[in-house]
């Protein structure tokens, strides 16, 4: 509040003296400012009329019988409903003594008699401005203690609100996660393994194994959902089961024949723009073959070989012209729409020989698009295939997984702190390597340590299958 705007008109003033003529002087000096003036003889009709009416200000004589201005201050003071009435004492020049006294037991200021009217009219001011001005700090106060009361009510229920909230998401995690195989069936002549890691804390990606029609035949699954998220993650999880149904149902499937089933019953399921991007691959260990039906999924699985006799013919692309002493990777190419798109389409599918010693590798997206400081995605960096070309023969196909995944990690490693979104989940490189296990956490400032930290911004999935 500004002291220019401050209306003191009708402020009550209380004024205690025992001589009737000081009353009178006191009245009249005050009479023309405007303010409502309350008198009392002595200290203890004083504390009567201040508890009845609260004054904003009193006026107290010092020498009065009974109960003097000190005993009527320090009673005033005691009380919860008057201690914060200013009171300035009237006193006598040769009482100039006790003024120390009369400051020590709460007066804000002192009056000398005789009275000079213009000094008496400028203090009742001033300490009235005061007592406006603290009592308007003091609701202002109050009004910002409740508002600080409910923002701590409401952070307190929003903190608990969050708190469920990750407890959800952190069930949705394990129940999708759960929903994909740790284990791949066993199968004579194959090592497989795979693995996804989500962006957030559910995933638009998923992988499934699903077991063919002999004891050497087992279909890969790699898929790919539209939407971020929780969306995302139903999606991918209702995809899922429907293709577990619809291989259940159809008992002899092609990968071309459960992707077109899937395709119409998606067409009705999925909401306007949202797809999945699908490869299915069948791989007969007995015949020594790998069927593939692609949907749009454009990051293509991809073949090492290791010897040096290369696939050729429909289908075929060397990913690197370059040999190695551990072989040449090749990508295994196939087309179709998005599933989800457009009912009655008919997808196709091809075959692909394989050998021992063949390393099929599928994956995601969020592999080949990882994106370093610069922007260059991994894809375009040749890491991939220098990783790949490092496998040996004796490595496992867990191990293949994570390096893999790790090595993706690294190259977005660079990413600057600055790009780091609170609800991102980054993945430290080094605690990946000493665990096999899925190692996260939400950084909220968004800080890297030396060695990086990388952004996801895409759910990462690697599945390998060595044929041995």
């Amino acid at each position: 509040m500004s002291i220019d705007k401050i209306d003191l008109t009708n402020a009550k003033v209380l004024i205690v003296d025992d001589v009737p003529a000081n009353l009178n002087v006191l009245y009249n000096a005050l009479e023309s400012e405007g303010y409502k003036i309350l008198a009392a003889p002595n200290g203890e009709v004083a504390l009567k009329n201040a508890q009845r009416t609260i004054p904003e200000l009193i006026l107290l004589d010092i020498m009065m019988p009974g109960i003097d201005g000190f005993e009527a201050c320090r009673r005033l003071k005691a009380d919860e409903s008057t201690a914060d009435i200013p009171i300035i004492f009237i006193t006598a020049r040769s009482e100039t003594e006790s003024i120390v006294e009369g400051f020590q037991i709460g007066g804000v200021d002192y009056i000398i008699k005789p009275f000079q009217h213009e000094e008496v009219r400028a203090r009742v001011r001033t300490h009235l401005m005061i007592k406006r001005l603290q009592d308007e700090l003091r609701e202002s106060n109050d009004r910002l203690r409740e508002s600080n009361d409910r923002l701590r009510e409401a952070n307190t229920q929003i903190e608990a609100q969050k708190k469920a909230v990750e407890q959800e998401l952190q069930d949705a995690h394990q129940m999708q996660m759960s929903l994909m195989p740790d284990t791949a069936p066993l199968i004579e002549g194959l090592e497989i393994a795979g693995k996804c890691l989500p962006a957030n804390t559910v995933s638009g990606d998923f992988f499934d194994y699903l077991t063919g029609q002999t004891q050497n035949e087992i279909t890969l699954v790699v898929a790919d959902v539209t939407g971020k998220a929780m969306k995302g993650a139903m999606n991918a999880v209702m995809t899922d089961g429907i293709l577990r149904t619809a291989a259940i149902e159809q008992g002899q499937f092609t990968p071309a024949s459960l992707m077109t089933t899937l395709n119409n019953i998606l067409k009705d399921r999925l909401e306007r723009y949202m797809n999945v991007t699908m490869v299915i691959g069948t791989i007969d260990t007995d015949a020594m073959t790998l069927t593939l039906a692609n949907a749009a999924h454009h990051a293509y699985p991809l073949l090492l070989r290791r010897s040096q006799t290369f696939l050729e013919g429909k289908g075929f692309e060397r990913e690197n012209p370059r040999l190695s002493l551990h072989g040449e990777i090749q990508t295994l190419k196939t087309g179709g729409m998005p599933l989800g798109m457009k009912a009655c389409v008919q997808y196709t599918e091809e075959q692909f020989p394989l050998q021992s010693g063949d390393t099929m590798i599928f994956m995601t997206d969020g592999i080949i698009e990882a994106r370093n400081s610069e922007e260059q995605q991994y894809s375009d960096s040749g890491r991939l295939e220098e990783t790949i070309l490092q496998f040996t023969p004796e490595q496992s196909a867990e191990s293949m997984v994570e390096a893999i995944l790790n090595d993706a990690i690294d190259f977005g490693s660079d990413k600057l702190a600055r790009d780091a979104n609170p609800n991102d989940v980054l993945i430290s490189p080094l605690s990946f390597r000493r665990n096999s296990a899925l190692a996260t956490e939400t950084n909220p400032n968004g800080n890297q340590n030396k060695n990086g930290r990388l952004r996801l911004t895409d759910d990462m999935t690697v599945v390998v299958a060595k044929v041995l």
